[in-house]
């Protein structure tokens, strides 16, 4: 999920600060961000909100 660390950097977080706003763990951001795992809709969803895009920006 490039779009993911995209967002994250250009907000200026750390993975731990996404981590804790998003309330998972820091490993589930990293594994999103190297494309390890994909996130739920529900979390995705979250995230949307929380970087004011769509999904589609963070895939």
């Amino acid at each position: 999920m490039l779009g993911l660390k995209l967002m994250r950097i250009k907000s200026r977080l750390t993975q731990e600060q996404l981590a804790e706003k998003l309330n998972i763990s820091v490993k589930q951001i990293r594994n999103y961000e190297q494309g390890i795992n994909e996130p739920r809709l529900t979390t995705l969803k979250e995230m949307a909100k929380f970087f004011d895009c769509t999904i589609e920006e963070l895939l």
